[in-house]
């Protein structure tokens, strides 16, 4: 049951993050495996009886699957392009800049000990 979880989790995290680029492999994927059982068809359906229709089948399919890598990968990055430009910038007051560039940073209690030290001194 807890190895389910772990892999249902993985399955879901990995899913949501590249959900984009899975739906793009398989969709390619899919185009090609058509392209070839249609190529073979055609070859059955010609008998080899003229070569030139055999080059131009030849040199459309190779051309069809040269260009949908073209694309996919194109797609792939893309879409890291926009996951770069998607990242959120958070803009910040300047008192709230000037506090993370401080290098301490005193806590009230801090505040309060060095008020009193300088007293007693």
């Amino acid at each position: 049951m807890f190895n389910f979880l772990i892999k249902g989790g993985a399955f879901l995290f990995l899913w949501k993050k590249y959900k984009a680029k899975i739906i793009s492999i398989i969709a390619s994927i899919l185009i090609i495996w058509l392209l070839f059982s249609i190529y073979d068809d055609l070859i059955k359906t010609f008998q080899i009886v003229d070569t030139t229709t055999l080059l131009f089948l030849l040199l459309g399919k190779w051309t069809i699957v040269i260009l949908t890598i073209f694309i996919n990968i194109k797609l792939l990055q893309s879409i890291e392009e926009l996951d770069v430009i998607n990242e959120e910038k958070v803009v910040l007051t300047k008192k709230s800049q000037d506090v993370l560039e401080k290098k301490d940073i005193l806590t009230t209690t801090d505040l309060i000990l060095k008020k009193y030290t300088k007293k007693s001194e």
